[in-house]
């Protein structure tokens, strides 16, 4: 990662920083142009459990609800000229079947991409949230067709580079491993080099959308299979947000966060104290205010009736059972430390 003029390597710290202010900036659009948006993977979880980045995770994840995900990759280029929103609903060369904002600022080049994909910028990631069938059987064929779609996209999108995936675990026979999944990254690419990667990607969202959120009763991101699982919650989960605290601001994440966690990484939550949060999908107070002037919370005011909610949050109760390991890398089981770190799986 590089940016300025003078291409300054820049360290996590930094990285970091540059990725809170990119997801201000978005927050703060959301807020003016009513897009709803809520925090969600990794980065949910550092709000929960540290209040900020987890330590080893240096990516931000947040999602809306598919309406809002078009309206927002509509709207928001323009709105601050250092950043740049890309998806498949603006972008018809984008590579993946979800979207980014990326600092322009900066320089990142993914070699593990095709040439025409590996340069892009310090960016967060932003999925869209789509309906789930009810049906137990339809919905295990849309994980396995969203999952076999999405190997075959990313394999599309890859150059032959080896495999690193297990370089960092403390499983046995480390090199042979990244041996064996180089020689199937290698087969997987050839097969799949003269595929149309936006038309893949494009099939997966297609096939999302058939899903409406207003006639489902699950929810969740859909577009991007997450450890042979989807990311799901109830549709209620959705009707209203909190207020989270990460690194020095409050951003929004959904009221069944709970919920959320527990079905993503397996995490156990201990009741413990009491954000606010409003029926009406708006947070009590704004979005992107800092803690210094949202320490005071329970004073916040509803953007609408003027009245703040009260409602129990849960906090990560320290047992280490989250499905993440911070050891930095598998430990046998389908484990990692981020959800980048899940999609580079096919990338390494």
């Amino acid at each position: 990662m590089r940016t300025g003029q003078e291409m300054k390597e820049l360290t996590i710290e930094e990285l970091k920083e540059v990725e809170l202010n990119i997801l201000k900036d978005v927050a703060k659009f959301c807020e003016i142009n009513k897009i709803q948006y809520f925090l969600c993977g990794g980065t949910l979880l550092g709000a929960i459990r540290h209040k900020g980045f987890i330590p080893w995770d240096d990516d931000i994840d947040i999602a809306m609800p598919r309406a809002d995900y078009e309206r927002f990759f509509k709207l928001y280029n323009g709105s601050n000229l250092r950043y740049r929103a890309d998806s498949l609903e603006n972008n018809s060369n984008w590579h993946m079947s979800f979207g980014r904002v990326g600092d322009l600022n900066t320089v990142l080049y993914e070699h593990t991409l095709k040439n025409k994909y590996k340069k892009y910028h310090a960016f967060i990631d932003i999925f869209p949230v789509d309906g789930l069938p009810n049906n137990t059987i339809k919905k295990k064929l849309l994980l396995l067709t969203q999952k076999f779609l999405g190997i075959i996209g990313n394999s599309s999108a890859f150059s032959y580079t080896p495999s690193k995936h297990f370089s960092d675990s403390k499983e046995n026979n480390i090199e042979l491993k990244n041996k064996i999944r180089t020689y199937v990254k290698y087969i997987l690419i050839t097969l799949c080099k003269g595929l149309n990667t936006q038309k893949i990607f494009s099939l997966v969202n297609s096939i999302s959308k058939r899903y409406k959120i207003d006639t489902s009763d699950i929810i969740g991101l859909t577009v991007y299979v997450w450890n042979w699982k989807f990311e799901i919650l109830n549709k209620s989960s959705i009707h209203s947000y909190v207020e989270l605290p990460f690194e020095d601001t409050y951003f929004l994440g959904p009221k069944g966060y709970a919920e959320y966690l527990e079905n993503t990484f397996s995490v156990t939550l201990a009741k413990k104290s009491e954000y606010t949060s409003s029926s009406d999908g708006s947070s009590d107070s704004s979005g992107s205010q800092s803690q210094d002037q949202g320490n005071s919370q329970d004073n916040s005011q509803g953007q609408d009736n003027g009245q703040s909610q009260p409602r129990q949050y849960y906090e990560y109760d320290g047992n280490g059972s989250d499905g993440y390991s911070g050891n930095g890398g598998n430990s046998g089981s389908d484990s990692y430390d981020s959800l980048e770190d899940f999609f580079r799986q096919f990338q390494q």
